[in-house]
């Protein structure tokens, strides 16, 4: 018996909780479901303005393949100049040959967004496809957007954000060596790693975290910045993972940023900022 299938469509900045729903909507009743977007978000590709990303394409393929989603990432160029009509037959209908389309309530497609969720219905009513339109989520009287979380990242509120996203903001990079001052004047060893340029950057600052590593996840403390006590403007994610002593310089750990704890400031001297340091381990702990 041929498999039922089912295409989800939008540009999934994140997988917040607004697309959570898109995505169990598509699910539902049982169809072969595949996430359909862009190589590059259209808001940067229509513009010189660099789109932040939420998550990296990494995470977000593996958080799919956890709810056996596939994923399907159209060129741009491609299809930049496609009409709506013409988006919907010529890559929807016969790229995909969907049973059933699930969206957002706010979706458009086509060139200048010409296409919305009143022609979308007509579209799939002609085609004899089932259309499911998800309504907006909200959280606390807004509706949640990928807009919205990137603010609230940015202004380091990040256990709304997390509470938004539906799960921890979090990234993944390797390992690097650093000036060594963690694990010998501060006494609190740090595994440095360049933060991914492609993601939104948080408030600057200091985080109680989380560390996935080889499966496990240990409790850390993690500042973002540029370490002013230091005196450096290279711009880092330091984090101090609790009660770790393994060697993993070159390896590649997940950070989980769960709550802001303060800003990042310039201490009068290295034994302040090390005083600091445990006090922060401290709040981290509780």
């Amino acid at each position: 018996m041929k498999k039922k299938k089912c295409i989800c469509l939008g540009s999934f900045d994140g997988l917040h909780k607004g697309h959570q729903t898109v995505l169990e909507n598509g699910k539902s009743g049982g169809y072969e479901t595949t996430l359909v977007t862009f190589d590059i978000h259209p808001a940067e590709f229509f513009s010189d303005k660099k789109r932040f990303k939420l998550l990296q394409n990494e995470i977000t393929d593996e958080k799919l393949a956890e709810k056996n989603i596939k994923i399907a990432r159209l060129k741009m160029e491609e299809i930049c100049e496609l009409s709506a009509t013409d988006f919907f037959e010529k890559i929807l209908l016969r790229k995909f040959s969907p049973d059933k389309i699930s969206c957002g309530f706010n979706y458009t497609f086509g060139k200048d967004k010409k296409g919305d969720v009143d022609l979308l219905r007509n579209l799939c009513e002609k085609n004899g496809i089932i259309l499911s339109v998800a309504e907006p989520i909200e959280c606390d009287g807004e509706v949640i957007s990928s807009t919205r979380i990137r603010k609230k990242i940015a202004d380091g509120e990040i256990d709304v954000a997390n509470e938004l996203l539906g799960y921890k903001f979090c990234y993944r990079a390797e390992v690097i060596h650093g000036d060594k001052r963690g694990s010998t004047t501060l006494q609190t060893p740090t595994a440095n790693q360049i933060y991914p340029d492609e993601l939104i950057v948080p408030k600057f600052g200091v985080y109680k975290s989380s560390v996935i590593y080889d499966g496990k996840e240990y409790k850390a403390i993690t500042n973002i910045g540029l370490r002013p006590t230091i005196g450096t403007n290279i711009f880092l994610s330091e984090t101090h993972i609790i009660d770790f002593s393994k060697d993993i310089y070159g390896e590649v750990i997940e950070v989980n940023l769960e709550k802001f704890i303060r800003p990042e400031r310039q201490f009068d001297s290295l034994n302040d900022l090390k005083n600091q340091i445990k006090n922060d381990i401290s709040i981290a702990k509780k």
